[in-house]
């Protein structure tokens, strides 16, 4: 029995204390094409029937999913990505996913997880995308961090009867739907 602890204690000493992450820092190298929530749909959304906010509106959903985003630790469309590192271990889960692919002579394995990803000053250049696009929820949480920013461009919030609101709650919720597909790993 002893002996058994001793080697399992070598192992993990020889494979996983000698090697370490340092220095790790995501860049977009390309933003969103298009953005995963439409002007039409978050007019709809935010019961907004005029269109004289619409470039207010645009500005709103775009600073939604970026906030969400980074949130979450996703991607939410296609871009390119690049994470750097001063030094990294050989099997690493990137963040800002879901990779679509990853360029050579790093190998995507599973879903996220890169191989042969070791050593030092390592640059890894990626692809994100939703292979089935991005979920409902997440767009319906994009509309409404937008609508809370659309509502409150104020720190007071009235209702019709001039009673005050706390509008965070509206973020609470939106955070907490995108939250399901957050990336967890540094939590």
């Amino acid at each position: 029995m002893a002996n058994f602890y001793k080697n399992s204690d070598k192992l993990c000493h020889d494979n996983y204390h000698n090697r370490s992450v340092k220095g790790v820092e995501y860049h977009f190298i390309t933003d969103l094409s298009v953005e995963p929530v439409d002007l039409a749909f978050f007019k709809q959304h935010s019961r907004i029937d005029y269109n004289l906010d619409n470039n207010l509106c645009t500005n709103y959903i775009k600073a939604a999913r970026q906030h969400l985003e980074i949130v979450t630790q996703l991607s939410f469309g296609e871009r390119t990505m690049q994470m750097t590192a001063l030094s990294m271990v050989d099997n690493w889960k990137l963040m800002y996913g879901p990779v679509d692919t990853v360029k050579a002579p790093y190998t995507k394995f599973g879903k996220d997880i890169i191989t042969n990803s070791g050593g030092t000053n390592v640059t890894i250049e990626y692809t994100t995308k939703w292979s089935l696009g991005l979920p409902e929820d997440l767009k319906i949480a994009i509309c409404r961090y937008a609508a809370y920013l659309y509502a409150v461009r104020e720190s007071v919030v009235l209702t019709e009867k001039g009673v005050p609101v706390e509008p965070k709650n509206l973020l609470d919720e939106a955070e907490k739907m995108a939250m399901k597909y957050g990336n967890v790993t540094f939590l």
